[in-house]
């Protein structure tokens, strides 16, 4: 075998008299390298844009999330709190029901009595009254190392004053007023990457807010969203920061309140404690985080529908990518419960916001896989027309080496080696130049973007910082597919070296 090995080489060494053969294995090598080097780029720039959007994702809300169905808004347990006196004849979202030690507040002595189309209860083997949200709750922290949190979410308006000193007329101060409906979502202070979507503040922000403490920061366990006497510190997305908000200004959040007389509006203040990077979730330039207690003090005056605003629970686990093996031990908690039509299991990449992104991006990556293969087999088979003229100009020397009694066999592995030595030539030279890039990338797009005048990928989708590591997907795809397609290419010429006739090339010698 090492006679084989050692002749093979040989024949890989470019040679003068050899130009042509030489020439095309020189661009067989080179092509091969270049399409390594573009799909593990590539895939390692997708991947890592990925990776970091997820983990923005996930940092906002959870990689897992347990949702009502219409079937739990529609069911006794839900709806039975609007006749019930206990419940101030009010909806109650999922927080107050796993809070309630009361399952079912209603009273026949006091209470209304129900109409006869009203939902039945759903009750047990025991014939008791099924606890839906505290039944769901036992469920999913019955899986080991999880960590739950309820999520819910108010209806506001935003309204924010801006007041800014005039550069050139320092006495002078101009003023506006930015207002949108936006979302309220409870600030969960134990996310443990929280510092990943939160931005720094900028100097302008230091500038104007008085008291560093007013402004986000960690405490030895948690972080701490400030409160200034009636006004709730917040951290707005970034797209207020883009509009000329800073840290310390202050505005009020207006909603509607149900009053037995009539509606009237009322207004909570805030300041700005901070801004967060919401990545490429839709609607998150109106996603504002604050304490649990404004989004309940909101949702009980408020009076409203709760099944119109988003609320479930919040499933967060130690690595993201282990979300659809918990899914799975949460969905047969619950069947066992006999609670599964009424509550459903989405992971990151499910939820209604997310899921077109996700799809995407899987179907980018499946196309430009097997564009990466179609391209292999195209630079291999520069190796199947190198290797036929080296058999043609070689058909002396395998004449004599049959001759002296090497094998059919032996002979083929000659150049199917070659083929796959040519193959993992390319591959490395391809895997070098890509880690090179891969490093470097965000300077070669910084560059990119000076020649063009502008970002070549925009920050607010893409983030400031670029993926530095290489994907280990798109190594072993080229590897392998590039090891596999070439030694194929390889084997047609030996295959034709192999049963080729000694006597006749002899002859023709």
């Amino acid at each position: 075998m090492l006679y084989e090995f050692s002749i093979s080489l040989k024949y890989l060494l470019p040679r003068v008299r050899y130009l042509s053969v030489s020439v095309i294995s020189f661009i067989s090598i080179l092509v091969i390298a270049l399409v390594v080097w573009l799909t593990i780029v590539f895939f390692s720039a997708t991947e890592g844009l990925e990776g970091k959007w997820t983990e923005k994702l996930i940092t906002m809300t959870a990689p897992i999330r347990v949702i009502p169905t219409e079937n739990y808004y529609s069911s006794y347990y839900y709806l039975i709190d609007t006749v019930s006196q206990k419940s101030n004849f009010t909806l109650k979202g999922l927080s107050d029901k796993v809070k309630n030690p009361i399952t079912d507040p209603y009273d026949p002595e006091t209470d209304p009595a129900l109409e006869g189309d009203f939902p039945r209860p759903i009750r047990d083997k025991n014939c008791k009254i099924i606890d839906l949200a505290k039944v769901a709750m036992r469920s999913i922290t019955q899986v080991k190392d999880v960590h739950v949190s309820i999520f819910d979410t108010a209806f506001v308006t935003t309204k924010i004053k801006i007041e800014r000193s005039l550069p050139d007329r320092p006495s002078e101060v101009s003023q506006r007023m930015i207002s949108q409906p936006s979302y309220l979502v409870a600030f969960d202070p134990t996310k443990p990457n929280f510092e990943t979507v939160l931005m720094a503040p900028t100097p302008l922000d230091l500038q104007n807010i008085k008291d560093k403490a007013l402004l986000i920061h960690k405490g030895d366990s948690a972080w701490i969203l400030p409160r200034q006497g009636q006004s709730y510190g917040v951290i707005l997305p970034r797209a207020f920061r883009d509009a000329g908000v800073i840290a310390g200004d202050s505005g009020t959040f207006s909603y509607f309140f149900f009053s037995p007389v009539a509606l009237s509006e009322q207004q909570l203040p805030f300041f700005v404690a901070g801004f967060y990077d919401p990545g490429i979730i839709p609607t998150g330039g109106k996603i504002i985080l604050v304490p649990q207690e404004l989004v309940s003090l909101i949702g009980e005056a408020s009076h409203g529908e709760t099944s119109l605003l988003p609320t479930g629970f919040n499933v967060s686990i130690a690595n993201f990518k282990d979300a659809a093996s918990v899914k799975a031990q949460i969905e047969e908690n619950l069947n066992r419960a006999q609670i599964t039509p009424y509550f459903r299991v989405e992971t990151y990449d499910q939820y209604d916001f997310t899921k077109d992104i996700f799809q995407q991006l899987k179907s980018e990556k499946n196309l430009f896989s097997l564009i990466s293969i179609i391209l292999v087999i195209v630079a291999c088979s520069n190796i199947i027309s190198m290797l036929i003229i080296l058999v043609h100009d070689k058909s002396r020397e395998i004449a004599i080496l049959r001759a002296l009694g090497a094998s059919k066999k032996s002979i083929g592995f000659i150049f199917g080696f070659s083929g796959f030595v040519m193959g993992a030539l390319g591959s490395l030279l391809g895997a070098i130049a890509a880690a090179i890039t891969v490093k470097n990338l965000a300077a070669l797009l910084g560059f990119l973007g000076k020649l063009q005048g502008f970002e070549v990928l925009n920050a607010a989708f893409y983030g400031e910082t670029m993926p530095d590591q290489m994907s280990h997907y798109a190594l072993w795809l080229v590897i392998v597919a590039t090891a596999l397609i070439s030694t194929v290419a390889g084997s047609v010429a030996a295959w034709q070296a192999a049963r080729q006739n000694t006597s006749d090339a002899l002859r023709s010698e």
